[in-house]
């Protein structure tokens, strides 16, 4: 999820773990703890885009990385001898705040690698979204509220058990609402008698009330959106793959990668003068059609390079009168209409 809510995650583990024992300091050093999984965006200064593409949510988010990463952090600090913690203490600390990291991005559809290097496949639960301020900001409030309390005091406590009850209360709520999405747009696609072999759902940023479906058939995907406080019944729009422009460059290195980063529900474009872009119909569409390519939210560029495809990165955001039009449809639609 973002920065913020894994600061906060990991300051409440903090807690968890020592804080009976260094106070506010548990909520410091969690917070640090519930940050460095992320600092794999760094890998952008040294690798190129595609392999930063692959590398994000991959090893430092991994078990391999709780043990290791864990033990290697627990070290400096339990020979400053700054507190009676120890080693041992210390090296479970940071494997709690790690591991309590990964586990909430298993929640959102971006998902991360927890079996790198071993296995390249992503868990991704998708319940949440990855910014959703109903679950971030109250679960703030609490943890600053603990950290005005007296170390060990009842309050302190009190505000602990809020803290967490807050944090896994959203968390089971985001897997109720996803059971029952999902089962809403399964009914849908067969009431239209659409063959799907698959879906993926997803709730739409900042909230987890309005909902994503994708659905494949053999040529192509349907896009569909549904609200909890829809009335009417589910619609679908139909996107063509576009794998056929792929020709040569089906078994592309860059193809085969973005189809892996994708689940393969990738939309591929027609090439226009040499660049290629390919969309990840997960994240589905600005307007909920997909009635062009500047619709998508997941946006990714290549370019024809000799007998090869040269990964470029992300692709721009939508085009300015889809920038103005987008707020303003997306709060109509999350309330239903």
């Amino acid at each position: 999820m973002d920065s913020l809510s894994q600061i906060v995650l990991g300051a409440a583990t903090g807690e968890a773990v020592l804080g009976r024992r260094i106070g506010n300091k548990a909520l410091v050093w969690g917070a640090i703890g519930g940050t460095i999984p992320d600092l794999d965006v760094l890998g952008g200064l040294v690798l190129d885009p595609l392999a930063n593409l692959a590398f994000h949510r991959g090893i430092t988010h991994s078990v391999l990385f709780w043990v290791v990463g864990a033990c290697a952090m627990a070290w400096p600090l339990a020979r400053s001898r700054r507190n009676d913690v120890g080693y041992a203490g210390w090296a479970g600390f940071f494997f709690a705040t790690f591991a309590t990291h990964v586990l909430l991005d298993c929640f959102t559809l971006y998902g991360t690698q927890v079996w790198a290097p071993f296995a390249d496949t992503r868990v991704a639960w998708s319940t949440i979204s990855v910014a959703d301020p109903l679950y971030t900001l109250p679960f703030l409030g609490f943890v600053v509220a603990l950290s005005r309390a007296e170390k060990g005091s009842a309050r302190r406590r009190k505000w602990h058990r809020w803290a967490w009850g807050w944090s896994c209360g959203v968390l089971a709520l985001t897997v109720v609402n996803k059971l029952h999405v999902d089962q809403t747009f399964r009914a849908a696609l067969a009431a239209q008698g659409i063959p799907a072999t698959r879906m993926v759902t997803t709730p739409t940023i900042l909230n987890n009330v309005l909902w994503n479906a994708t659905a494949e058939t053999a040529d192509a995907y349907y896009l569909g959106t549904y609200s909890l406080f829809d009335t009417s019944p589910v619609t679908f729009a139909r996107v063509e793959k576009g794998w056929e422009h792929l020709g040569a460059f089906a078994e592309d290195p860059t193809v085969q990668v973005l189809q892996w980063f994708s689940d393969g529900y990738l939309h591929v474009a027609p090439p226009v003068d040499g660049l290629w872009e390919f969309s990840d119909l997960r994240f589905g569409s600005f307007s909920g059609r997909g009635d062009s390519p500047d619709d998508f939210i997941f946006r990714l560029r290549a370019r024809t390079s000799g007998d090869a495809l040269a990964f470029e990165g992300a692709a721009g955001g939508p085009p300015p009168e889809k920038r103005e039009q987008f707020f303003p449809m997306f709060w109509e639609r999350l309330k239903g209409r």
